[in-house]
C-alpha cells in the first residue's frame, strides 16, 4: 500500500522542475553585421544602386559604382556613414538608408516554424510571435535559444532575456510540454478513481 501511494505521488509531480535560465551569449554587445545577415540599402533616387544584399561568408559585398566593401564587423550606422562617404564621389543630393536584417530559424511547437529574415530591432519574444505564437502543446514558460554553439533556456517571463534583440543565425526552439503536463487533469481524475476503488476494496 505504501509503495502505491509513493508511485501516485511521483506521477503527480513528474512535470515539476526545470533549469535556471542564463543570459544568452553576447547580451548587451553592439549589433554588428555578421555573415548571413541581409542589408537593405536604399539610396534616394538611385534604384539601381538600392536593394537587398546578403552578407557572404567572407563579409565582402560589391556595391554599384564603389565596388567591393568588407562590411562584417561594422554596425548598420557605421556602414551607412561609409556609403555616404564613398558615394559622395559620384552622386549629389542623395541620402543613404541601411537596415540590418537577421536570418533566424524558429522551430518546435509554434504555428509556423520556418526560417525568417527579421529586422534587427526584433526581440526573441517578437520572433516567437511572428511565427504564429506557441501552440497549445508547447511550453509557455520557456523556450530554447541556440546561439554560437550554445543552448540557453529563456524564461518567457524574464523581460531582460526574452526582450533582448535577435542575432543572425539564432535558432529558437519551443519544446513541447510533457505528457503529464498536457494531460495532468485527466491523469489526476483517473488516479483518483483508482484510489477510490482501492480504498473501497480495502474497507470491505
Amino acid at each position: 500500500m505504501k509503495q502505491l501511494f509513493v508511485l501516485v505521488l511521483m506521477l503527480l509531480t513528474l512535470s515539476a522542475g526545470g533549469a535556471v535560465a542564463q543570459q544568452p551569449n553576447g547580451g548587451g554587445v553592439v549589433d554588428q553585421i555578421r555573415s548571413g545577415d541581409v542589408l537593405r540599402v536604399m539610396i534616394y533616387r538611385e534604384t539601381e544602386l538600392s536593394g537587398n544584399f546578403q552578407v557572404p561568408p567572407d563579409g565582402v559585398i560589391v556595391f554599384g559604382m564603389i565596388g567591393s566593401l568588407k562590411v562584417t564587423g561594422m554596425t548598420g550606422a557605421e556602414l551607412r556613414l561609409k556609403l555616404v562617404e564613398l558615394y559622395a564621389k559620384y552622386l549629389v543630393n542623395y541620402t543613404v538608408q541601411v537596415d540590418l536584417l537577421h536570418k533566424i530559424t524558429i522551430a518546435g511547437a509554434v504555428k509556423t516554424p520556418s526560417v525568417y529574415t527579421l529586422d534587427a530591432t526584433n526581440t526573441i519574444r517578437d520572433a516567437v510571435a511572428l511565427a504564429g505564437g506557441v501552440m497549445p502543446n508547447g511550453r509557455l514558460d520557456r523556450i530554447e535559444l541556440r546561439r554560437d554553439g550554445a543552448v540557453v533556456e529563456v524564461l518567457i517571463a524574464d523581460r531582460t532575456i526574452a526582450d533582448s534583440p535577435i542575432r543572425s543565425g539564432d535558432q529558437i526552439y519551443v519544446p513541447e510540454r510533457s505528457y503529464v503536463s498536457r494531460n495532468g487533469s485527466t491523469l489526476i481524475a483517473a488516479l483518483t478513481g483508482v484510489l477510490g476503488i482501492i480504498v473501497t476494496l480495502l474497507v470491505k
